[in-house]
C-alpha cells in the first residue's frame, strides 16, 4: 500500500512546475530589460553629447550672424577680400624673398563709406 506522506500528487507537481516556469520567465524578462536599459542609457548619453556639440555650433553661427550687422566687420572684409583701401590711406605690403616691383598696370581701388 502507498503511504500518503511520500506521495506527491500530479496537481502539486503541475502547480509547482507552473510557478517555476512563471518565475523563470519573469527572471529572464528582467535580465533582458536590464541589458536593454543599459543599451538605451548609453545611446542617451551619446545623444546628449551630440546635442551639446550642436548647441555650441549653433551659438557660434548666431554670433557670426550678429557680426554681419557691424560696420567694422564689413570694413575688414572689404579690405581683406576685395583689396580696397580708403581715400588718403597708405598700404604697406611685405613680401618674403627678393623685393618685387609694383606692376605698372596694377589697379588701385579706393572706396568710401558711401560705397557700402
Amino acid at each position: 500500500m502507498l503511504r500518503k506522506k511520500n506521495f506527491v500528487s500530479i496537481r502539486t507537481l503541475l502547480f509547482g512546475s507552473f510557478v517555476t516556469g512563471v518565475l523563470l520567465y519573469i527572471f529572464l524578462l528582467g535580465i533582458q530589460n536590464i541589458f536593454s536599459y543599459y543599451t538605451h542609457q548609453a545611446t542617451y548619453q551619446n545623444l546628449l553629447k551630440q546635442y551639446s556639440k550642436e548647441h555650441a555650433r549653433n551659438q557660434a553661427f548666431k554670433e557670426s550672424l550678429s557680426a554681419l550687422e557691424l560696420d567694422a566687420f564689413w570694413d575688414r572684409e572689404i579690405r581683406e577680400r576685395l583689396g580696397y583701401i580708403r581715400q588718403g590711406e597708405t598700404v604697406y605690403k611685405f613680401y618674403k624673398g627678393p623685393v618685387a616691383k609694383w606692376p605698372e598696370n596694377a589697379q588701385r581701388r579706393i572706396w568710401t563709406k558711401n560705397d557700402l
